[in-house]
């Protein structure tokens, strides 16, 4: 007796990529360029290269996407022959999906669809396309538009028509988990695009969107194949959260490998461009304490460097002045600004302390000798001053001795604005010569 057993190998699983990390860095000119990724096969273990995909920026446009509804069936995604679906229709769940469109000409279309016979059965929507062009430009490569129901006859010169890349997946929810399909643009002339714009969605008068894809993947362990189309209504306007910062935006690397039975892996990658480091300013002023015959000094420019490329605004610097206890002690604030791209601010405050600790320098009359009945002019002192103009001079007298002979001393003190001060002394003699010589006459006369 005889029996025969039939192995089948069925290679459904597609290459391995290594881990990626997304990453964040500061300025846009540090974002790394793709990597040349290598992927291995699951089965066999050859290493297959990878291709890749970038787009970049933050979104100019932003719609909100709904099923598009008109005769027939309707749906947001539609896989022709579907087998393995309730139906081939999905239809956005609650949260709808949404379409952003990039200055770089690149768009990216996402959300949640499930089936509409069956919710547990349900796709997220990963669409990634390029090229964005203009009839002009799309025509003239010799493409068309498509519309069945004549909606957008008086329209389609007005549309924006785009090329799917061969990285947009639809990754299974509920009962699909697990399963994914690749996606491609359909047909590979580009003879069509994914239309963008009123009337475009194929399906009614709306804003909207739609296009034909191929897919291939893998759903409950079975490979499948087929086409499919999108067609969504859209409302959109401008995305009023573009930053004003070149530095503050993202970048998405997407990489797919391909095996030799066809299976294909897709990875995406996030390069995050987040400057949050201000200016440095290049050898600011210091703080200093200064003699007041020294204030004021020059108010210098002070410059700032960036860790990012772009352009650093300066603020006008602001000089505070606080007057002290007297008039030449002051506490000068001076405060420079330097702000990027990002609006990170740098700020440097120098605190300049002035003071008066100088006394005045006091110069006074020169001693003097007379007679008591001399007329004398004693003078009086002088001063000058590093910071008062005039500094105030008071004198103070002693006098010893008696009415013939007596010495006076006149202690002159000068004094600034900020209460130091100096002294100088000036003695003056008086002496009675002449009485005594009167007297001595007599005396000899009357001998």
């Amino acid at each position: 007796m005889e029996c025969t057993q039939t192995i089948t190998l069925t290679d459904s699983e597609g290459p391995i990529f290594p881990e990626v990390s997304d990453v964040t860095v500061e300025c846009v000119e540090d974002i790394p360029v793709a990597m040349m990724l290598t992927a291995v096969d699951a089965c066999t273990g050859e290493e297959i290269s990878s291709s890749s995909f970038e787009s970049g920026g933050t979104a100019t446009v932003v719609c909100e996407l709904s099923t598009a509804y008109g005769p027939g069936d309707d749906w947001a995604v539609w896989l022709q022959g579907f087998s393995q679906g309730a139906s081939d229709n999905f239809v956005w769940d609650t949260n709808g999906g949404t379409f952003d469109q990039y200055a770089d000409g690149t768009a990216h279309l996402y959300g949640e669809v499930v089936n509409d016979t069956d919710a547990t059965q349900g796709w997220v929507v990963d669409l990634w396309f390029e090229n964005g062009q203009d009839w002009t430009d799309w025509s003239s490569q010799g493409r068309w538009y498509k519309d069945d129901l004549g909606f957008g006859a008086d329209e389609f010169e007005d549309w924006t028509y785009y090329e799917m890349v061969p990285f947009s997946t639809l990754t299974g929810t509920g009962s699909f988990v697990g399963d994914e399909l690749l996606l491609s643009h359909n047909p590979d002339t580009f003879f069509f695009g994914f239309q963008c714009g009123l009337g475009a969605n194929n399906k009614n008068g709306n804003e909207g969107f739609s296009g034909w894809f191929n897919y291939e993947g893998n759903v409950g362990g079975q490979a499948v194949s087929g086409n499919g189309d999108v067609n969504v209504d859209k409302e959109c306007g401008p995305n009023d959260d573009v930053p004003e910062c070149t530095n503050d935006t993202q970048v998405t690397y997407l990489y797919r490998a391909t095996d030799r039975c066809g299976n294909s892996t897709v990875i995406t990658q996030v390069i995050t461009v987040n400057d949050e480091t201000a200016p440095v300013f290049v050898s600011p002023p210091a703080d200093v304490t200064l003699q007041c015959e020294n204030w004021p000094i020059e108010l210098p420019e002070c410059v700032a460097t960036d860790n990012c490329v772009g352009t650093i605004t300066y603020a006008d610097p602001i000089e505070i002045i606080v007057v002290g206890d007297c008039p030449n002690n002051i506490t000068i604030t001076r405060r420079w600004e330097a702000t990027d791209e990002c609006n990170n601010t740098a700020v440097h405050i120098q605190t300049i302390t002035v003071i008066d600790e100088v006394a005045p320098v006091i110069l006074c009359p020169a001693d003097i000798s007379h007679e008591c009945d001399a007329p004398v002019d004693y003078g009086f002192a002088t001063a000058t001053d590093n910071c008062t103009d005039l500094p105030s001079v008071t004198v103070m007298e002693t006098e010893e001795g008696d009415s013939c002979n007596r010495t006076i001393t006149r202690v002159f003190t000068a004094t600034d604005e900020c209460g130091n001060s100096s002294s100088c002394t000036q003695t003056v003699t008086i002496t009675d010569s002449t009485a005594a010589l009167n007297n001595l006459m007599r005396v000899i006369v009357l001998d």
